[in-house]
């Protein structure tokens, strides 16, 4: 922390990440292989690589870890949310008001809420089901739907289980 700012400094005194920052949070999974810093820079987010350099342009006015296991983050811009992964690359475009965990198993996967209504996606970006229903929820491996007050029931994959005709 130098004047306000910060940066990383390695034990032989190089610096790796320069003494510009607002602020920098280190998003580290050894095992898996990754290693990049949430940084802020002029009130905009923006992620850096283990050597310093931008992987993620300033643009963001918030990056947040979302699933660490899989090097996933959420980023909010101009109040609409999207996924980016470590490395820099857009998974999903910030089109969504929220973006929220449907709990974890071998499949992450993400409700998101437009205009008061939600769908799923994975955390790779993909829909797996539209963005049309009032509720969506996880229970055990299926997704519970709700539509115009009748119940339905998907599978992970969006696979139509139920028709949605059901009042609970």
């Amino acid at each position: 922390d130098f004047n306000d700012k910060m940066g990383i400094v390695n034990s032989t005194g190089e610096i790796i990440i320069p003494l510009e920052y607002d602020y920098l949070e280190i998003y580290l999974d050894r095992e898996k292989g990754f290693e990049v810093y949430i940084a802020e820079k002029d009130n905009k987010n923006g992620l850096l690589d283990a050597n310093g350099e931008i992987v993620a342009d300033f643009i963001y006015d918030y990056i947040d870890i979302f699933v660490y296991e899989t090097g996933t983050l959420t980023f909010r811009v101009n109040h609409k949310y999207g996924l980016i992964h470590y490395t820099g690359k857009v998974l999903s475009e910030a089109i969504y008001d929220s973006i929220e965990s449907l709990g974890f198993s071998d499949t992450y996967l993400c409700k998101v809420k437009l205009d008061e209504k939600v769908g799923c996606m994975n955390i790779a970006g993909s829909i797996i089901l539209p963005v049309e229903f009032d509720k969506v929820d996880a229970i055990w491996e299926y997704l519970i739907v709700i539509k115009d007050h009748k119940t339905g029931l998907y599978d992970f994959d969006g696979n139509q289980l139920t028709k949605i005709i059901y009042d609970r």
